[in-house]
């Protein structure tokens, strides 16, 4: 019997790929609307998400979009990321502010399964990956979900 200690090939699963891909793509959209520089690091980006393997797709970070596989938020050019919920940020924002209308109607914490947002301003990016997929896809992420095949994270 073999007892494997150590396999250097990184084991993907390709639900939580094809979800670091979507993710990659809607923070890419996101600078774009914000006009950031192609070589500005967002110093910090605030994240809430409704779902756990959308938390096992931030961690784990991996996608489809480089060979070497370097995380998602290096592909990104984020520096930090911190889970926050919009609603323990109301009271240190200026909720006239027209990016935080849609959440004070609490539409967008309901409606999309990742928000995220730089504390600096600008818009509030969204993803709505884990539903709306092609059928044959949305089966197997709806199993995927539903029985915990993705690994899970304190």
């Amino acid at each position: 019997m073999n007892l494997f200690v150590y396999n250097s090939k990184k084991e993907v699963n390709c639900m939580t790929a094809m979800l670091g891909a979507e993710i990659r793509n809607a923070i890419q959209n996101w600078r774009k609307e914000n006009k950031l520089p192609i070589d500005f690091r967002v110093p910090t980006l605030y994240v809430y998400y409704t779902n756990e393997i959308i938390k096992t797709t931030l961690i784990e970070g991996v996608t489809d979009a480089n060979p070497n596989n370097p995380h998602l938020f290096e592909l990104c050019l984020v520096d930090n990321v911190k889970f926050i919920n919009p609603l323990e940020e109301m009271p240190n924002v200026d909720t006239r502010n027209k990016r935080w209308h849609n959440i004070l109607n609490g539409i967008q914490l309901k409606d999309y399964d990742l928000l995220f947002w730089s504390p600096l301003g600008g818009s509030i990016g969204y993803c709505d990956c884990l539903k709306g997929n092609a059928p044959n896809i949305q089966k197997e992420l709806d199993i995927t979900i539903e029985k915990g095949y993705f690994n899970h994270y304190v």
